[in-house]
């Protein structure tokens, strides 16, 4: 099964807390680096809208762009309970090709590590190619001390009333596999099984950065994720900043 179609319908409730702290920190960064609302932001990689959503809470006027049809279906639904006004348009991070300037492309919770090595290049020169002078690239990266040493080879399982997931991972140095079983209930009482595989790439940081340079961009800042520092050693997240010359 593609990737994030089930999981969709139940992804805010198992993952809402790991994704709630995104948001304020891009909205800090983007006004620290002067991109400052009431200015147009595609946030690429979207899912169900979360960070999308409070930037257009903050002021933002906010593009929401994901691959996946049923994450982009739950962000409508999410806006509309929000009241706030989010274009979502189902998009390729890697080809992007936008009906409005922006002046910054975010991409939160991980969408990079769905990209091979390969792909990318493609993904900087596209976000690259949509930005003016001085525009902003703000993404984050699950480590390769994330994936080797914290999640590494083990099974997961999360349990509501209605729902469950049991997540299966294996690890080696180039890629983390991730095989997601879920359970939904229907009506009658019966349950639904679906299964997602999921793989991630590990990307080394200083690869990352040659990469932002060659596209073109200037000015990369590398953070530990959440912070204004240096990243250490076990950091499990780390947040680029890049700036296009």
């Amino acid at each position: 099964m593609s990737m994030y179609q089930t999981f969709a319908e139940v992804y805010d409730r198992f993952m809402n807390e790991q994704t709630e702290a995104f948001a304020p920190y891009v909205i800090r960064l983007l006004s620290d680096f002067a991109a400052e609302a009431p200015a147009r932001v595609l946030d690429i990689g979207c899912g169900t809208g979360k960070t999308a959503i409070a930037l257009a809470k903050n002021g933002y006027r906010v593009v929401g762009g994901d691959i996946s049809h049923a994450m982009l279906e739950k962000a409508v639904q999410n806006a509309r309970a929000e009241n706030v006004s989010v274009c979502f348009q189902q998009m390729d991070m890697t080809c992007l090709d936008l009906e409005w300037p922006v002046v910054a492309v975010v991409a939160t919770c991980d969408p990079v590590n769905y990209l091979s090595p390969l792909q990318v290049p493609l993904f900087f020169t596209s976000a690259y190619e949509q930005l003016p002078h001085n525009g902003l690239l703000l993404f984050d990266v699950s480590t390769p001390y994330h994936y080797q040493e914290e999640i590494g080879c083990d099974s997961y399982c999360q349990l509501e009333e209605d729902a469950a997931y049991i997540l299966q991972t294996e690890a080696d140095d180039s890629v983390c596999t991730m095989e997601l079983t879920l359970f939904t209930q229907r009506r009658g009482g019966l349950y639904a099984r679906t299964t997602e595989r999921h793989t991630l790439y590990l990307h080394a940081m200083e690869t990352l950065e040659r990469t932002l340079y060659n596209v073109g961009f200037d000015l990369v800042h590398v953070y530990g994720f959440g912070t204004k520092d240096k990243p250490q050693a076990d950091c499990s997240r780390w947040q680029f900043v890049a700036k296009k010359n």
